[in-house]
C-alpha cells in the first residue's frame, strides 16, 4: 500500500452500523462538524440539492424514534432532506445524497461517534417525518442518521476481498 495517513482507513475500518446508543449528549458542534462533512461531498453539476435537520430537542428525539428501532437510546439525529429535481445533465441527487451519507458516518467515527443509516423505515415513514419536522413538500426525507456514543460495539462482519470482486482491463480478467 502506497504510504499515507493510515488514520483514513482506520476511521473506513471501525465504521459500523450502529443501533443501540448510550444517553450521554452529543455537542452541537459535533453536529454541525458531521454536517459540514456531508456538505463537503461532491454532488451532479455542483448543484447541492440537499439540507439538513440537526435534532437535539429530547421530545423530537422521542417522536423520530418510533420511525426505527434502530435509534435506540440516540441522543441526536442529523435528518438528510433532498431537492428531487434534475440538472442539465441529468438527475444526479440521489448519488449526492449518498455520497453525502458517506461523509457523515465518517467524519461521526472519526470525532468518536456513532451512527446508522436509516433509509429503508424513513420510506415507509416518508410523509409522517415531513409533517413531524415541518418539511415543505418541495423535499425528500431520504435518510436519517442517528448520531451518539455506541452502547456496544459489534465485530466486523466478512467482508468480500479484493481477489473476489476486482478485475483489471476488462471484466473477468484477475491480476496477473
Amino acid at each position: 500500500m502506497p504510504t499515507s495517513d493510515m488514520r483514513f482507513f482506520e476511521v473506513i475500518n471501525a465504521r459500523r452500523s450502529i443501533r443501540q446508543f448510550t444517553a450521554e449528549c452529543v455537542p452541537v458542534e459535533v453536529l454541525e462538524a458531521i454536517v459540514q462533512a456531508g456538505l463537503e461531498s461532491p454532488t451532479g453539476c455542483n448543484a447541492q440539492l440537499r439540507q439538513y435537520i440537526i435534532v437535539t430537542d429530547p421530545a423530537v428525539m422521542d417522536r423520530l424514534r418510533t420511525v426505527s428501532k434502530a435509534m435506540d437510546g440516540a441522543p441526536a439525529a442529523i435528518v438528510q432532506l433532498i431537492e428531487p429535481k434534475p440538472t442539465q445533465w441529468g438527475d444526479f441527487h440521489l448519488q449526492d445524497a449518498a455520497a453525502s451519507i458517506q461523509s457523515m458516518l465518517l467524519a461521526a467515527v472519526a470525532l468518536g461517534y456513532a451512527s446508522c443509516w436509516i433509509e429503508g423505515q424513513v420510506r415507509r415513514s416518508h410523509e409522517e417525518i415531513r409533517r413531524m419536522l415541518g418539511v415543505p413538500d418541495t423535499l425528500h426525507v431520504s435518510a436519517i442518521l442517528p448520531i451518539g456514543r455506541a452502547a456496544q460495539q459489534p465485530r466486523r462482519p466478512e467482508k468480500a476481498t479484493l481477489a473476489q470482486t476486482t478485475y483489471y482491463d476488462s471484466y473477468g480478467r484477475k491480476k496477473a
